[in-house]
Parts: C-alpha cells; sequence; structure tokens
C-alpha cells in the first residue's frame, strides 16, 4: 500500500493545495501554525474515519473560516490488487471512491465503504478503522513513550484492548448473564413443574364439589319461582295504594313550596324598604355639601395650573447649573494655562544648565561602546571555556567506562563459545520431550480402549464359563461328543489369547505413562534454555567490543580538539576580571549624570507649545464673559418662581380643610342616584307576595280533601308483606349466580387441570432441553475464560520478537535486545543486564517506543506504512539527529510520514514538503 497524493480544498488553513508523496521517508515541516499535522488529519479522515478527538464537532473545526464546506481528496495504490484508486470526502456530499480505469464505484452505505478501504489498506484485523488508527497508527504528538512510563494498570488498560486480550474478558463476563439466564430457565422450569404436580394433586376434591353444586342449583331455583308468583300479587295491590299516597304528597309538597316562596318574598320586600331609605338619606346629604364640593373643584383646577408652570422652574435650574458647570471648568483649564504660561518664562536659563553635562555625557558614552563589546566577547569565551571543560571531564569518564566495559566483555568470551554446543543439546532434548509427549498421547488414546476391553472381558469371561458348563454337561450324548470337545477347546483358547492381549495392552500403558520421564526433561529442558540465554546474551555482548574501540578513537579525537579550542580561549578568559571592573566604573560615572539628553527634549517641547498657550488662554477668557451674559437673565427668570411657589402652598392648605367634605359628597353621590330604582323594584315585590298568598290557601284546601280518602294502615301492611317475600326472593335469587358461578368454576378448573397434565409432559421435554443448553453455555464460558491470556501470551511473544528485531533495526547495532513484558513494561538489554524503560534516556525511550509500536502496527495491522507527528518533541538537538538518523535505518517500512518543525529530518531524503503560514 501507497499513498500518492492529497488534495485539500477549504481544510482548516489550506484552502486549495495538492501534495504528491513518495516511498521511503516524506518529511513535512514548517512553522507552528502553518497547517502540518492538518495532512495527517485530512488522510485519518478519508481513509480511517478518525476525527483526531474532536468527535461530532471534527467537521464544524475542519472547515476553512468563511466558507460552507471542506474536502479531502488521497489517492492511492491498493494492497489487494496493485491498482490506484481515488478516495474523496466531502463534509456534506460524504465518500466517493473512484477507479481511475472504470469509473466511481457507487458505495452508498459508509459501512461498504469501510469494508472496501480495510480490504484495499490491506488491514486484517477486526478492530475498527477509526480506532486502529487513533491508538496504533497515528500516535498523537507528544505520545510516543507516555503510555509506556504509567504504571501497569493504567498499561493494560491501554494496551489490553489493542491486542483484543480483554474482548476475552469481555465474552466471559457477558456470557455470565447467559449463564444466569439459562441457569434462572432451567430453575423457572422446575418451579413450573413443582406447580403443575401440586396442581394436579386436587382434582377429586374438585370432581365432588361440582356434584354438590349441581344438587344445590336445583333446589334452589325451584323455591325461586313460588316466592316470584306470591310477589307480583302482592305487587298489583301495593301499586294501587301508593298511587293515592303519592298524589297526596304531592300536595303537600306544593303547600311547603309555596310557603317558603311567600316567605322569601316578604323577606325582599323589606330589604327593598330599607335600601330606599338609605337612598333618600344620601340624596339629602348630597343637596346640603353641593356647595362645598364645588368650591374644592375651582380650587384644585388652579392648583394643577400652578404646578404645571413650576414644573417649568425645574427645567431653568437644569439651565442655570449646567452654565455655572461650564463656567467652573472655565476658571480651572485658565488657572492650569497660567501656570503654564510662567514655568515657559524659566526654559531657556534651564538650557543653558544642561549643556555641559550633555557633553560629559556624550563622551562617558562613547568611551563605554568599545569596552561593552570587549567585554560581552570576553563573558562568552569564559562560558565556552567552562562548558569545554566540562565536556573533557565527561569524555574522560566515558573513556573509563569503555575501558572497563571491554574488560567485562573478554570475560563472557568463554561463555558465547559453549552457544553452539548448548543449542544441539536442546534439539536433542526437544526431540526427547516430542517422543514422550507421543507416547503420553498414545497412552491416553489407549485408556478408552483398554477400559472398553476390560468391561467387555468381565461379561464376556461369565458367557464364557457358562457355555463350557453347558457343554461340558452335554457331553453325554455320544453323537455330538467330539463335536462338543473342540468347541470347548476352542472357547478356552479364545478367552486365555483374550486376557494374554489385555495383559500386553495394560503393560504398554504402564510403560507409556512413566511418571517421571517428562518432568525430568521438561526440568533439563529449562536449565540448558537459561544456559543458552546466558550465553547468547555473552555473544551478543562480544558484538559490542567493535563498537566500544570505534567510540573510544572517536572520545579521543574529540578530546584534542577540545584541549586545542582551550588554550585558544584563555587569554581572551583572563581579561574578564579586569573589563568588568572597567565597565562598572563607567557605567556608575554615566548613571550619575541622570539622562540630560531627555531633559533638554522635554524642556524644547515645551518651549515650542508657548503660542498655542496664548491662544488658548485667550479663547477661555472670551468663552467665561460670553457664559456671564447668558446666566443674568436666568437669575432674573428664578426669583419670579419664588412668588408662585407660596400661592401654590396656599391653595394646598385650603383644599386639606375641604377635603372631608368633597369625600363625604363623592360617597353618597352614587346611591342618592338610586331613589327612583329602589321604589319601583318595591312596588313589584309586593304584587308578587300578593300573588303568593292566593296561590297557597288554594293548594292548602285541595290538601284537605285528598286526606279523607286515604288508608295508610292498610297500605302499611300489604308493604310489609311485599317487602319481606321480595327479600326473601331476592336473597334465593341471589344465591344461584354464586352458586352456578363455583359450580361453572369447579368445571373450569377440572378442564384447566386436564390442560396441566398436557402442559406438564411438556415442561419436563422443555426442562431436559434447557439442562443441556445451561450446559453448553458453561463450557463456552470456561473456554472463554482460558482463552484470554493464552491469545495474550501469544501476542506479546510475536510483538516482542518483532520490536526486538525493530529496534536493532533502528538504533544498527546487533548488541541489543528488547523485551515486553506481560505487564507491557518495555525492557531493554545492553551490555549483558536489562535495563528497565524509566531508567533509560530519553532517545533510547523515543527508540524503544518507536520499535514496540511499530511492531504492533505489523502485527495486528500487517501494514508497511507509518505515521510520525513530531517524534523529536522535548529533545535536544543530539537526541533529535539521533532519532533522524534511527528512522532512516528503519527498512522494514514501505513508506514513512514525519511531521516536524525544525530541519533535523531534511537530511534523510530528497522529499520534503515545507509549510508556511497562510496569511488569509
Amino acid at each position: 500500500m501507497e499513498i500518492q497524493r492529497l488534495t485539500l480544498k477549504n481544510f482548516k488553513t489550506h484552502r486549495d493545495r495538492t501534495f504528491e508523496f513518495m516511498p521511503g521517508v516524506n518529511v513535512i515541516c514548517g512553522e507552528n501554525g502553518a497547517g502540518k499535522t492538518s495532512l495527517f488529519e485530512a488522510i485519518a479522515w478519508v481513509l480511517f474515519d478518525a476525527r483526531s478527538g474532536y468527535g461530532s464537532g471534527f467537521h464544524k473545526a475542519i472547515i476553512r473560516r468563511g466558507t460552507q464546506r471542506a474536502e479531502a481528496i488521497v489517492q492511492f495504490i491498493s494492497a489487494a490488487d496493485g491498482r490506484s484508486y481515488i478516495v474523496r470526502r466531502n463534509t456534506q456530499t460524504g465518500y466517493s471512491i473512484v477507479d481511475p480505469q472504470v469509473g466511481e464505484l457507487g458505495l452508498p452505505l459508509r459501512e461498504d465503504v469501510h469494508a472496501w478501504l480495510q480490504e484495499h489498506l490491506g488491514i486484517r484485523s477486526a478492530f475498527p478503522l477509526r480506532d486502529l488508527f487513533e491508538q496504533i497508527i497515528g500516535i498523537p504528538q507528544g505520545m510516543m513513550t507516555a503510555d509506556f512510563l504509567k504504571p501497569p494498570a493504567q498499561r493494560r488498560q491501554i494496551f489490553e484492548p489493542i491486542l483484543q486480550v480483554s474482548d476475552y474478558r469481555q465474552a466471559f463476563d457477558n456470557a455470565l448473564a447467559l449463564v444466569n439466564f439459562s441457569q434462572e430457565q432451567v430453575a423457572s422450569l422446575e418451579r413450573q413443574l413443582a406447580l403443575q404436580n401440586q396442581e394436579l394433586a386436587t382434582r377429586s376434591q374438585y370432581e365432588q364439589q361440582a356434584t354438590a353444586l349441581a344438587a344445590e342449583l336445583e333446589r334452589d331455583r325451584q323455591r325461586c319461582e313460588e316466592l316470584r308468583q306470591e310477589c307480583q300479587a302482592l305487587a298489583a295491590k301495593k301499586q294501587e295504594y301508593e298511587a293515592a299516597v303519592e298524589t297526596l304528597n304531592r300536595l303537600q309538597q306544593t303547600c311547603e313550596r309555596l310557603e317558603a316562596q311567600l316567605r322569601q318574598q316578604e323577606e325582599l320586600c323589606r330589604d327593598r324598604q330599607r335600601q330606599l331609605t338609605a337612598a333618600r338619606e344620601s340624596q339629602a346629604r348630597c343637596q346640603q355639601l353641593q356647595s362645598d364640593y364645588d368650591r374644592y373643584r375651582q380650587q384644585e383646577a388652579c392648583y394643577q395650573e400652578l404646578e404645571q408652570q413650576l414644573r417649568e422652574r425645574a427645567t431653568l435650574e437644569h439651565k442655570i447649573r449646567t452654565l455655572e458647570e461650564q463656567q467652573q471648568k472655565l476658571a480651572t483649564e485658565l488657572a492650569r494655562i497660567e501656570s503654564q504660561r510662567q514655568a515657559i518664562a524659566t526654559i531657556a536659563s534651564q538650557l543653558a544648565a544642561l549643556e555641559p553635562q550633555i557633553a560629559d555625557a556624550d563622551a562617558l558614552d562613547a568611551e563605554i561602546a568599545p569596552l561593552e563589546v570587549r567585554y560581552q566577547q570576553a563573558q562568552q569565551a569564559d562560558q565556552e571555556l567552562r562548558h569545554l571543560k566540562q565536556q573533557a571531564a565527561t569524555l574522560q569518564t566515558r573513556l573509563e567506562e569503555i575501558d572497563q566495559q571491554v574488560q567485562a566483555l573478554e570475560q563472557q568470551r568463554p561463555i558465547a563459545a559453549t552457544l553452539s554446543a548448548k543449542q544441539a543439546q536442546r534439539e536433542q532434548l526437544q526431540a526427547q520431550l516430542n517422543h514422550a509427549a507421543a507416547a503420553h498421547a498414545l497412552a491416553a488414546t489407549l485408556d478408552p480402549i483398554l477400559n472398553t476391553a476390560q468391561r467387555q472381558a468381565a461379561v464376556s469371561d461369565a458367557l464364557v464359563t457358562a457355555a463350557i458348563t453347558g457343554l461340558t454337561a452335554a457331553q453325554q450324548f455320544s453323537l455330538v461328543a467330539a463335536a462338543i470337545q473342540e468347541g470347548l477347546g476352542a472357547l478356552q483358547q479364545l478367552q486365555q489369547n483374550y486376557h494374554w492381549l489385555l495383559d500386553q495392552l495394560t503393560a504398554l500403558r504402564h510403560t507409556l505413562t512413566d511418571p517421571a520421564a517428562l518432568p525430568a526433561l521438561n526440568q533439563r529442558l529449562e536449565e540448558l534454555e537459561a544456559e543458552i540465554a546466558l550465553a547468547a546474551a555473552a555473544e551478543r555482548s562480544l558484538l559490542r567490543a567493535q563498537a566500544l574501540e570505534e567510540e573510544r578513537c572517536r572520545l579521543q579525537t574529540e578530546l584534542r580538539q577540545l584541549g586545542d579550542r582551550q588554550q585558544a580561549l584563555e587569554p581572551l578568559s583572563q581579561e574578564l576580571a579586569d573589563l568588568e571592573g572597567r565597565v562598572e566604573k563607567l557605567r556608575q560615572e554615566r548613571a550619575n549624570l541622570g539622562q540630560p539628553h531627555a531633559q533638554r527634549q522635554l524642556l524644547l517641547e515645551q518651549q515650542a507649545a508657548a503660542p498655542q498657550l496664548e491662544a488658548d488662554y485667550e479663547r477661555l477668557c472670551s468663552e467665561r464673559a460670553s457664559l456671564q451674559a447668558r446666566l443674568t437673565p436666568l437669575y432674573r427668570e428664578r426669583h419670579h418662581y419664588a412668588t408662585l411657589e407660596a400661592r401654590r402652598q396656599q391653595l394646598s392648605d385650603e383644599l386639606a380643610r375641604g377635603r372631608s367634605s368633597y369625600d363625604t359628597y363623592l360617597q353618597h353621590q352614587q346611591q342618592a342616584a338610586q331613589v327612583e330604582t329602589y321604589e319601583a323594584a318595591l312596588r313589584a315585590a309586593t304584587q308578587e307576595a300578593n300573588a303568593l298568598k292566593g296561590d297557597l290557601a288554594k293548594a292548602q284546601a285541595e290538601y284537605k280533601a285528598q286526606a279523607q280518602g286515604v288508608d295508610l294502615a292498610a297500605l302499611a301492611a300489604v308493604r310489609d308483606r311485599y317487602e319481606s317475600l321480595e327479600r326473601e326472593y331476592q336473597r334465593c335469587l341471589g344465591a344461584i349466580p354464586e352458586k352456578e358461578k363455583q359450580y361453572q368454576n369447579c368445571l373450569a378448573t377440572l378442564q384447566h387441570l386436564d390442560d396441566v397434565a398436557a402442559a406438564k409432559e411438556t415442561t419436563l421435554q422443555h426442562l431436559a432441553a434447557a439442562r443441556n443448553h445451561h450446559h453448553l453455555i458453561e463450557t463456552a464460558r470456561n473456554i472463554f475464560r482460558r482463552s484470554g491470556p493464552r491469545v495474550s501470551e501469544a501476542y506479546l511473544h510475536t510483538v516482542s520478537a518483532e520490536a526486538d528485531r525493530l529496534l536493532r533495526e533502528l538504533l544498527n547495532r546487533p548488541d541489543v535486545a528488547l523485551q515486553w513484558t506481560s505487564d507491557y513494561e518495555i525492557q531493554v538489554n545492553e551490555g549483558g543486564y536489562w535495563r528497565p524503560f524509566k531508567s533509560l534516556s530519553g532517545g533510547e525511550q523515543m527508540c524503544a517506543a518507536l520499535a514496540v509500536r511499530l511492531a504492533l502496527l505489523r502485527v495486528l495491522v500487517n501494514t508497511d506504512i507509518a505515521f510520525f507527528d513530531e517524534p523529536t518533541t522535548n529533545m535536544d538537538q543530539v537526541r533529535r539527529q539521533q532519532l533522524a538518523e534511527s528512522l532512516s535505518n528503519l527498512k522494514s517500512f514501505h513508506q514513512l510520514f514525519v511531521i516536524s518543525h525544525d530541519e533535523t529530518f531534511e537530511a534523510l531524503t530528497e522529499h520534503t514538503i515545507h509549510l508556511e503560514r497562510s496569511l488569509l
């Protein structure tokens, strides 16, 4: 797989740009903010659907300001068929895949696009594309080593999902719900079976109850019919009596209703009379207060007119205050300008006094300038000299360390010489172990055969013995004696042969399953593996001897060069103390003179401002006279308003004295206007009361006539007898439905029990199936539990081996080794001992982490393309150079992309893309 071209349109800072990529290392460099990372984000968005941590706001974040949509186009060579394809993605229209030879492929769904991309990118992982890029392929800036520096628990949280080890644990945990569900199904079916057995035990009881209820229902129906006929006869007679009583009751209710209406109407007449009396009193009171009311209204109108005039006074006061404030500001400004005029008069004498100081300052500045330049050169020489001494000490220390390491490496030579012999011994032991494992496998195969043969032998012995006994007894028949004798011999020989075969198989099984053979071989193999590991480590250590010798020669050359440079810097460094004293003395003299040039410039600026100051003074005097002319008429108008204030106070006092009469008039005015209305209402109420009295007398006469023809005693006797029989009839009739219901319930229960008996057979079948399912689910869950550690161990072994190879390729050193442990810690072997990741230097950590991440990329994704975003972050120049050289040694990957803001990687390749910040 190879990325050939990237085109960006309105993507972040890129308006319309196309970038060409080549095999090997592609370096993208430029200053911060030039849009380097945008290229990675575009490729990740198009090919891997990655969103760089933006989430749902990714589209809004990538669209260039002032535009409506963003688009990225990637052309790449497929890892599936070696052909070139173009993938286009737009924030509005989505994906579009084009085959230059066929045209657009037409994949409408995003899932189809992702499946096509996964196939042609050559990715054979079940991981989603987005997770693969964000966690393996495209490591964010500054995160190359961060994950490996975390505690073991946090490392497991990061790498177990990547290795898909957590999937087995998740499957094991998720299967618990299935186990519980299947177990609950079995328990539910067992409970259901117990309930069905409990229900079927009550069948005989319900059969007896149904027979008794059928007899009771027949007796109750006959008694109900007799009571119904007797009640019908009494109901006709009761109806005649009740009709006469009903008529009498209606007449009584009419009399009571008319009496109540008459009482209400008489009370209404009394209310109307009271209202009329009160209205006439209010009318008289209003006539007494009419003159006071009219006088109050006139005074109130005059008061409102004065209020309107006095409101205009506030406007006048505001004008006066505004003009007075302006007058005060003019006075303040005039005083300030006057003080400046007085100061300008003394400027000439001050300028003459500053001339000697300016001359002295210029002389000192001319003397200080060359001394400061020489002083700075001496400081730099002194600092460089101290740094060179430190470097020389460091190099000398390193030379001593190299001598010690070379001596230690020579001691490893005898151990390394035994490597080939021990590897041959390991192959022999491995062959013996394979033979022993095959013997155990054969023994495991013989066990079920031998057990079955022994069970069959026990059965066949009894049959053969019985047959021999029968044939022996039948020898008295002379005709078949010879045949019987031959059969007895054959049976006895067959039994002896069968037992001999069983004995031989049992002896073979004991021989194959010798318990002491395998442990001894395994123990010897472990000891030999440890010895081989020591010999291999010693052999790798010896490979470092030549590199150490080259490093020693290089360090000695550097030491000579440092000595020459120190001799050149010594004279200039010795002048530092003398130069520092002279410069400090001259600086102190110059500081004592102050700033005479600045003082002279300030005085000249003040002197140049004198004409403008005079013009401002004359203008302000003219404005002050104009303000005084405007204030004079306003003061006269203020005096006029003082007389209006006194008149308003007089009216206010008179209104307060007449307020009570005015309020009393208003209280009685509304009621006095209702006199005629109350008189008409009183006449209407009196007429209605007289009509009700006539209707009441007529109704009372009709009631007395009807009461003489009603026999209440006979009605009570008939009603009591009817109600007694009706209650008995209803009680008997009401009992029938309940008993009928009980009878039907018994029949339904019996039918239900028949259904329960049929359902019980179904429940037994379902219970057997549920128990089988539960056993199957538990077996599968145990498989998930055991599979996780095995998959983890296999992945770790493969990734660790690939990372070990990649580290040697990155460093171009065959004497280093790397292992990735079970708690996801990186360890590096150098000089014969293992070093943990935290103890490595920054450059070593970067190379080791890079090797593991590239191994993950190769093992899990099986791709030969990699992305590096600012891999040299927080590195000094030496470590940046080391990492750049390491990446140039990496030959296992077809195409590399590196983002860098410095020029470290430009020497690695001729294909470098320079980006500059856009000004639009």
